[in-house]
């Protein structure tokens, strides 16, 4: 019989004669099992004090320690709890009802001295999560945010952390690209802002783990995405980005790569670097373009690589501040010449919800590069095909036309894309 136990460990330094408690939550598949120095605190019993606390850590407040359950409590929804470090004083602070105020918590609270904060995973107006707050006695609960897909994200299933002013968190899916992303929203539940959309192979697909910082930098992990569509591990900062992006696109003329980029904004910007790659892992830098500055107009860059490679090249644009700063802006794939069309197909190329898409060259171990731009040469989507057929959900995309971007070492086309 499989169970969810607390459990108390006291750890003894001989050198100092100091001791302290590690607090741990182990599930046990056997009973009767006998560990020297360890404590039961308790056993979660399912409806209605909870059952399986799903990867959540317990946090303190110096007096007692406080989880969530996935589900069990009331309504088999999860719950929050607290339970003294003694395993006394056991207590559910709240159950889940469902679209009232969340459903099934898949990760661990964050307090800020006053407030306990954390999400679920389902529940809520749309039934793919909520962020709350909730006072330690249970009282004072708070629903800060409904989630609903391409405005926010969906399924936050990772701890939040905060700054002082703003929380922090990921979600697994959702966003412009439904791989979910980055966001921040005040403890009072408003200011909420996306501020990454993972795009897959440019950066990381899934949101997981939870975030730290050091004060500076966010530090987190994807699932999934990257460049071998394995997962990532990436940083970001959360302090105003120097340069408002509108657009990075490129395309071949007489087998040269011709690369532009608009910038509505610009704030004590240096230089922009290009990078180049053949596998879209290893990069170097083929030129710096200097910028602007300091402006609030709209100015257009252009920049032509006279010798790409042959086949397929990934081109970083990276921009650098006055202070040494810096933050990548955008990643492109390009094909320098085009060859046999009949190897890749797409359809249909007016739809409201999917498109397919079939490599018959995946036989010979020709995988595809997939990559979508919208009428302003926004990269929308970014992945790789890595199977003969493969179907990509566009229902989140805005109504308009797009340009497919289908390439592997063989071929490279571009289909017109028009979503309804």
């Amino acid at each position: 019989m499989k169970k969810s136990i607390f459990y108390k460990i006291q750890t003894i330094n001989k050198k100092n004669s100091i001791s302290f408690f590690l607090y741990i939550l182990i599930v046990f598949t056997q009973s009767n099992l006998s560990f020297s120095q360890y404590i039961k605190l308790f056993d979660f019993p399912g409806s209605p004090e909870g059952n399986t606390p799903y990867t959540c850590t317990l946090i303190s407040d110096r007096t007692f320690l406080y989880g969530t359950t996935f589900i069990g409590g009331t309504n088999n929804m999860g719950m929050i709890f607290k339970i003294l470090p003694d395993g006394s004083g056991y207590s559910k602070l709240l159950d889940f009802a469902g679209t009232s105020n969340g459903r099934s918590p898949q990760s661990s609270l964050f307090y800020d001295g006053t407030f306990l904060y954390g999400t679920t995973k389902y529940g809520g107006t749309n039934d793919i999560g909520t962020i709350f707050k909730i006072l330690p006695d249970g009282s004072g609960y708070l629903k800060l945010l409904d989630f609903s897909e391409i405005t926010n994200g969906r399924w936050p299933c990772s701890a939040l952390i905060s700054d002082g002013t703003f929380l922090f968190g990921l979600t697994v899916f959702g966003g412009l690209n439904n791989m979910g992303g980055i966001f921040k929203i005040k403890t009072d539940g408003t200011g909420f802002s996306k501020l990454i959309d993972f795009l897959g192979v440019a950066n990381g697909n899934g949101g997981s783990g939870g975030l730290i910082s050091d004060g500076t930098f966010l530090y987190g992990m994807t699932t999934s995405g990257g460049a071998f569509n394995m997962g990532t591990i990436f940083k970001y900062t959360s302090a105003p980005l120097p340069i408002k992006l509108i657009s990075y696109t490129a395309q071949c003329i007489n087998n040269t790569a011709e690369l532009k980029w608009i910038t509505a904004t610009e704030t004590n910007n240096d230089y922009f670097t290009i990078e180049r790659s053949g596998n879209g892992v290893d990069y170097t830098i083929l030129s710096i373009i200097k910028g602007t500055g300091n402006s609030n107009q709209i100015i257009s860059y252009k920049w032509t690589d006279n010798s790409p490679l042959m086949g397929m090249n990934y081109y970083r644009l990276k921009q650098t501040d006055y202070n040494g700063n810096f933050e990548y802006l955008g990643l492109i794939s390009l094909k320098t010449r085009t060859i046999k069309n009949d190897n890749i197909m797409i359809y249909p190329t007016i739809t409201e919800t999917n498109i397919t898409i079939e490599n018959s060259a995946f036989s010979e171990g020709l995988g595809c590069m997939v990559t979508i731009y919208n009428s302003d040469g926004r990269l929308v989507r970014q992945q790789l095909m890595q199977k003969e057929k493969m179907v990509i959900d566009i229902s989140c995309f805005k109504k308009g036309i797009y340009l497919v971007n289908i390439s592997n070492s063989k071929d490279f086309k571009t289909f017109k894309l028009i979503k309804e």
